[in-house]
């Protein structure tokens, strides 16, 4: 036994831990450099097997030594020999700067794919080709024939000749995996070609084989294939050099989510897209950062857009995108037709994307404002000219931020720029939005940066084992970039590299912090500031009505009544297996001073020839409860619990038989995503409060507090005097479940889908519409005409006092604004109104479902058609023949699914037909 690596070992084996370790451990290179040092000049090929030391990382060393290159049929390469083949091919190298790191050469193939992915809605993986030969040394029979001696552990040459031999490794495999499309397409590029005795340019043929077609390819070439409903896509690749030289190997795509799955493009309800070009391109650029569009138009489409609805999608992380089909699924199909819905209802859908997971260190959410800023410009200016309809945003997760950081900017300039317009949008939904960041655990982030920095222990020889399966070094180093990535530093409310970038750069680190931001969520937290308004709580739009909705339940725990979720504290993954140590816990308060143990990692090496030991542990104080908070959780791939066991523990990934305990984490808590007054959490860390309880939430229609609701919420039914300084939202949504962050289960959550389709109907364009509390072109410049179209199905009315959904105040149409109101059945104006002098106001009794002809919906109605235009300050009564009696009051409850029917004349109903908000007939007697 090697006595040098003997006493390294023992000498970290009894250290004591600090909060910083003084200890430095050497590295395994550094341990190289010491031992070989002065062999370099006897090294032709500057990469000597040797100083690998057996560096335990990913599978490649049975790949050269091992029967996997012997037979490539059975043992087909990954993505994963391939990385792990450059992390040891740097190991071995003199001079590391000849090898990039792993960690580079996949940022530069995930970009490749993003960028394709953006601009054709199509997965393009590159294949890489390594081609090396490297030298080894006999080192006990060169000290036995005297070439070598062997001084404290150091080697140092006798002769002026060693015998040195010569080998060779060639690997080709997929830059990466575990993602997958209908259409994907394989390509070959010299930028992946990695040798270092020859160049790309000596290869004169690339035959590839995939389900029994053969194709011969050049580089750049896409090949697409015919996926197989299977979890692994074959191959078979045949590289031949001018010489006649042939590489020949079998690798594998991993595509889990395919197998058993039928493609067909005719089960999916998406339309087509219509093209709507901006400057004559489908895409804006700046700096390479890209926004692109579907546009679904309404059902009488002519070519003009006219009431647009912006759907902007959230966070991807790098390669991982979002189609536009994906999207139509999540808000139409798993939302009861939620989309088709607003175009009968003569709504232009724009589904909205920006190409952050093609540019991850370039784009983030700053730079996607600055995209969409532009883009509500163009659709403002290609509008129909004869309509003055407003725009209705609605963000999801992340783009509720990009969505406001837009309009809060838009009305800055607008008020100071007497050239620039305004955004011209009424409405600002906030969907399961991340106001105060959002969460990934931070034992999971500290999980993938100790194993990028020292990749997991492998058994030589013994594959099966645990320790030897954990080593997915493409799906690892995939969530390591998506940590680096520029949005996701701007959106986690906790980020591991947030006071340390170099975290874990030692094999021996013993932590005690206070988890933080990271310094780009300061960036935009500065970019919001810089065009706050300071009307609310935070940065928020004043010219729109601003709304939210979690997918979070409003009280209690997730852990609480519900086995899929832990509690404070509990462990995710606690295993002790002697050599090998790994726990990750869900947060757990402490206040200042204490700590709790987040994360520990342990590897003991199986011998002495490798690095001996690496022991990473976290300790943390006064965090927030985020991890098992009551918020909406991500499902399956997006759950960064799955993808971490699926990196880390894939024996067992999908249920730990070693501890049984759950894997489901909060995406962000409730209070985060309803914007609640930060001063108003608890000080114990939970980010829980019982909304009903605090008087916040009741949904019958007068102004004292009775039953709380459990589904809809207008805070200033319970709080109407100091509900902005509860939340800056007009209208919450939130119910009693938790449901999966932006998803609808089609089976356990299908039941609040017409809760919250409801909910929404409701604000964008309800069969009963109530208007108070504004001051229509108050947000805009003097001299600009601000235009305002608002339409129900069946009424209006106008006042101060007409609708509880709605702060209490007068409704006042200013000089600078052009305002049409109409409805179906009548539109009532009513005491708090005021036209004032050279404003425009249009009322309208018609309505039809597809289209502005001048058709009422019941056409032997008596109310008048015509249509009235006020130039002077007047407080109007009527301006239709409706009795202002009306026989009967009707007050909803759709949380209880009761219905109070006041009759005011005694008057007997006949007939009783019940529609939700969006037609839907729900009863009838």
């Amino acid at each position: 036994m090697n006595k040098f690596f003997l006493s390294f070992f023992i000498s970290i084996a009894f250290c004591g831990f600090g909060q910083v370790d003084t200890l430095n451990p050497l590295t395994s290179k550094q341990i190289a450099d010491s031992v070989f040092g002065n062999l370099n000049l006897y090294v032709p090929t500057q990469k000597l097997y040797n100083r690998l030391l057996f560096e335990d990382t990913a599978y490649s060393i049975a790949w050269n030594t091992h029967l996997f290159s012997k037979d490539s049929i059975n043992y087909p390469a990954t993505s994963d020999n391939l990385y792990g083949l450059i992390y040891e091919l740097k190991n071995m190298s003199i001079d590391t700067s000849t090898l990039e790191e792993p960690l580079t050469i996949f940022k530069r193939a995930q970009e490749f794919t993003g960028a394709i992915e953006f601009e054709e809605q199509k997965f393009v993986y590159p294949i890489g080709i390594i081609d090396f030969n490297f030298n080894y040394l006999d080192k006990n029979s060169e000290i036995s024939n005297g070439n070598l001696t062997e001084e404290n552990q150091v080697l140092y040459a006798n002769n002026t000749y060693l015998n040195v031999g010569t080998r060779k490794t060639n690997l080709i495999a997929p830059m990466y995996d575990f993602f997958d499309s209908d259409s994907m397409g394989i390509v070959f590029k010299s930028d992946f070609f990695f040798s270092n005795y020859r160049i790309s340019d000596e290869i004169s043929s690339i035959n590839i084989t995939n389900q029994s077609t053969r194709r011969n390819l050049q580089f750049d070439e896409i090949f697409y294939f015919k996926t197989r409903n299977d979890s692994v896509q074959k191959f078979e690749v045949e590289v031949i050099y001018n010489t006649g030289e042939k590489i020949q190997h079998h690798f594998i795509l991993q595509t889990p989510s395919l197998k058993g799955k039928i493609l067909s493009k005719s089960e999916s309800t998406f339309p087509n897209c219509t093209q709507f070009l901006v400057n004559g391109s489908s895409h804006i650029d700046i700096n390479g950062n890209q926004i692109n569009w579907c546009l679904i138009p309404r059902c009488d489409y002519n070519g003009r857009i006219m009431k647009p609805y912006f759907l902007l999608t959230g966070y991807r992380p790098p390669i991982l995108a979002q189609s536009f089909e994906t999207t139509w699924e999540y808000y139409n199909d798993e939302h009861g037709d939620l989309l088709n819905s607003l175009i009968a209802n003569n709504y232009d859908v724009f589904i909205v994307r920006f190409n952050i997971h093609a540019k991850p260190f370039s784009h983030g959410m700053i730079e996607s404002a600055e995209l969409l800023m532009k883009f509500i410009e163009a659709v403002n200016e290609a509008k129909s000219a004869s309509f003055g309809h407003e725009n209705i945003l609605q963000g999801s997760s992340m783009s509720a931020d990009i969505a406001r950081l837009t309009l809060l900017t838009m009305e800055k300039k607008h008020l100071e720029d007497d050239t620039y317009p305004h955004h011209h949008s009424r409405l600002n939904i906030a969907y399961d939005a991340n106001y105060y960041g959002a969460n990934l655990p931070l034992s999971y982030q500290y999980q993938i940066i100790s194993h990028v920095k020292y990749p997991a222990a492998n058994i030589v020889g013994i594959p099966g084992t645990l320790a030897y399966q954990a080593a997915k070094l493409a799906l690892s180093l995939f969530l390591y970039s998506s940590l680096e990535q520029k949005a996701m530093k701007q959106l986690l409310q906790y980020h591991a590299l947030a006071t340390n970038d170099l975290l874990f750069s030692s094999p021996v680190v013993n932590l005690d912090i206070v988890p933080s931001m990271h310094p780009r969520r300061q960036e935009f937290y500065n970019a919001l500031n810089a065009v706050d308004n300071g009307v609310h709580i935070f940065p928020m739009p004043i010219a729109t009505r601003n709304i939210s909705i979690s997918l979070g339940k409003i009280k209690d725990l997730n852990s609480y009544n519900d086995a899929r979720f832990l509690p404070a504290g509990a462990n995710w993954r606690d295993i002790n297996l002697l050599l090998w140590r790994f726990k990750l816990s869900t947060a757990k308060y402490t206040p200042p001073g204490t700590y709790t143990n987040l994360f520990i990692r342990r590897k003991t090496a199986i011998n002495f020839w490798s690095s001996p030991f690496v022991h990473h542990k976290v300790n943390v104080s006064q965090m927030q409860e985020v991890d098992n908070a009551s918020g909406s959780y991500l499902p399956g791939a997006g759950n960064l619990i799955q993808a971490g066991n699926w990196a880390y523990f894939p024996i067992n990934a999908s249920g730990d038989f070693l501890t049984g305990e759950n894997f489901q984490f909060s995406h962000k808590s409730v209070l985060t995503a309803l914007g609640i007054n930060r001063n108003l959490w608890p000080s114990n860390g939970s980010m829980t409060l019982d909304m009903q309880q605090m008087g916040l939430m009741f949904n019958t229609f007068n102004f004292n507090p009775n039953n709380p609701s459990n589904n809809y919420g207008y805070p200033n039914l319970g709080r109407p005097n100091d509900h902005f300084q509860i939340t800056p939202f007009e209208a919450i949504y939130v119910d009693t479940l938790i449901n999966p962050h932006i998803r609808y289960n089609e089976t356990e959550d299908a039941a609040d889908v017409p809760y919250v389709n409801d909910f929404l109907a409701n604000e964008i364009e309800p069969w009963y519409l109530g208007l108070q509390n504004n001051r229509l072109g108050s947000t805009a410049r003097s001299n600009y005409t601000y235009h305002s179209y608002r339409r129900a199905k069946h009424q209006i009315v106008v006042g101060n006092l007409v609708t509880p959904t709605t702060d209490p105040g007068d409704y006042v149409v200013e000089a600078n604004a052009d305002l049409t109101l109409k409805a179906g059945d009548f539109i009532h104006i009513k005491e708090g109104v005021h036209f004032k002098a050279g404003s425009t106001v249009h009322i309208v009794p018609e309505y039809d479902v597809c289209n502005d002809s001048k058709r009422r919906s019941n056409p032997n109605q008596n109310a008048s058609s015509s249509e009235a235009s006020l130039n002077n300050e007047t407080n109007s009564d009527y301006l239709d023949a409706k009795d202002e009696n009306e026989l009967i009051s009707i007050y909803p409850n759709p949380v209880s699914d009761i219905l109070h029917i006041k009759t005011i004349n005694s008057e007997t109903i006949q007939e009783l037909q019940l529609y939700s908000l969006l037609g839907e007939k729900l009863e009838q007697n």
